[in-house]
């Protein structure tokens, strides 16, 4: 997946790097606003998120879909 992310957009390059390197840290909006810096609007970060969040839903299925559900709405880096 992260592959098709980065093709979609290059920036998101570093982004999913520093969430994986979050590993099990609730990752909020507003963390993902500090890790990104000036390289996305706050708006970005809210459709970023949104974008990842639905392209996982109609992904995963089964335990994936369980822990995916646990995440806070429309988070999906946290997802």
């Amino acid at each position: 997946m992260e592959n098709h992310f980065i093709s979609v957009a290059p920036v998101l390059q570093e982004v999913l790097e520093w969430a994986e390197e979050q590993d099990l840290t609730l990752i909020t909006r507003d963390s993902f606003v500090a890790a990104v810096g000036n390289r996305l609007t706050y708006e970005q970060v809210v459709i970023v998120n949104a974008a990842i969040r639905g392209f996982l839903a109609a992904a995963v299925s089964g335990s994936a879909e369980t822990l995916f559900m646990g995440a806070i709405r429309l988070n999906g880096l946290d997802a």
